[in-house]
């Protein structure tokens, strides 16, 4: 399973106890996409899709 979190709520995830044990045990810094990234990661998945 995966989740993605916004840095902005990422505080967040230490009130509840589930959320913190996950961020604590497995975490993934992703920095920005490029603009040939960013068309990739969306028409990609649109073909994948169908």
């Amino acid at each position: 399973m995966a989740i993605g979190v916004r840095g902005v709520f990422y505080g967040h995830c230490a009130d509840h106890r589930e959320p913190a044990e996950a961020v604590c045990r497995a975490c993934l810094l992703v920095g920005p996409m490029s603009r040939d990234e960013l068309r990739e990661a969306i028409t990609g998945s649109a073909a994948s899709a169908g």
